[in-house]
């Protein structure tokens, strides 16, 4: 860990702003971090892997089943690839995996996301359609256009009982692009949705994937998963959180990862990079490939649960951020 001394007047943005700014900086190892630190903790983001989405307690009010097309369509691995086991995939399969696609179904109360992706189905296996974003692309918009297209053919073949509830009733069944979903009909709705799912999720090579997902929360409270879904019909689920690290003196002091420090416990498949420019500090993530993690085992030893497996791991400095506006 580096301690970095400066006055209170000294602020990190006048720090970088000085052409040749004094660097009194050292490394040390905290025997009794307990003295020297405090510690603080949230939860920065979610993502629930959905086995059924009438499971959904949230409300939702609109469900987005018109026709993709590329554009609605991205690259959904950026949300899946710390909350899936990449040591279960071969170093193809994890290629493959990187070209999982998806829309945004549904905007649930509390901010988060109901998403549909379609994922390599075989970790093992390299389909010819994951060879390339584009064919990939192009299969997942097919996949997702045949969901949507049987759940409106099975919302036009409901007997008249169902036809007649208010959330049929506010859409136009023959231009269903946005559905208004009232509360009364959440449930039915996301039944027959799933039905559809079910019907079309059939590739041996591409499957669906449904996830609740949020981010960005730095929530310091308490989240209670059983007000958002019913757990039971949960496949698994994935919390980021955060541990922060803050010195107890008065704010003269910054704490900082030391480079040569984390070298020693790291391991070697991850990325160490430096942290305000300068060699001696760093920032660590580890690997997000078919490798497990070799880093110590006391920085995995943070859950109290055994049952708790850790993906990912960072470490670092939270640095303050300037964005300049664009040249005219």
């Amino acid at each position: 860990m580096w301690h970095v001394q400066r006055t209170h007047a000294a602020l990190v943005s006048e720090f970088l702003s000085t052409d040749s700014p004094p660097i009194p900086i050292f490394a040390t190892v905290l025997d009794k971090a307990c003295e020297v630190v405090r510690y603080s903790y949230d939860f920065d983001g979610v993502v629930i892997h959905l086995e059924d989405m009438s499971c959904l307690k949230a409300g939702l009010h609109y469900l987005f089943v018109g026709k993709v097309d590329p554009s609605k369509v991205i690259n959904h691995s950026h949300i899946l690839r710390k909350h899936v086991d990449l040591t279960a995939y071969t170093a193809e399969g994890v290629m493959s995996f990187r070209r999982s696609m998806g829309s945004v179904l549904a905007y649930v109360d509390g901010g988060y996301f109901l998403n549909i992706s379609c994922v390599p189905v075989d970790p093992n296996n390299t389909a010819p359609m994951f060879r390339s974003d584009i064919m990939a692309k192009a299969h997942a918009i097919g996949m997702i256009n045949a969901v949507y297209s049987n759940f409106t053919a099975r919302l036009k073949g409901l007997p008249p009982r169902d036809l007649a509830r208010a959330s049929i009733m506010k859409n136009d069944l023959g231009n269903l692009t946005k559905m208004n979903v009232l509360a009364g009909d959440q449930r039915f709705l996301l039944d027959l949705f799933m039905s559809s799912v079910k019907d079309v999720n059939v590739d041996v090579d591409m499957g669906i994937y449904l996830t609740l997902t949020k981010f960005r929360l730095r929530d310091r409270g308490w989240f209670d998963l059983r007000r958002l879904v019913d757990t039971r019909r949960v496949a698994d689920i994935s919390y980021h959180v955060a541990v922060n690290i803050h010195p107890s003196s008065d704010g003269t002091v910054n704490l900082l990862w030391s480079h040569c420090g984390l070298q020693e416990v790291v391991g070697q498949r991850g990325t160490l990079f430096s942290s305000y420019s300068m060699t001696e500090t760093a920032n660590f993530q580890s690997n997000l490939d078919h490798l497990p993690m070799d880093v110590d085992p006391r920085l995995m030893d943070v859950m109290l649960s055994q049952d708790v497996k850790v993906n990912f791991l960072q470490l670092y400095t939270v640095t303050p951020h300037c964005h300049t506006p664009a040249a005219a």
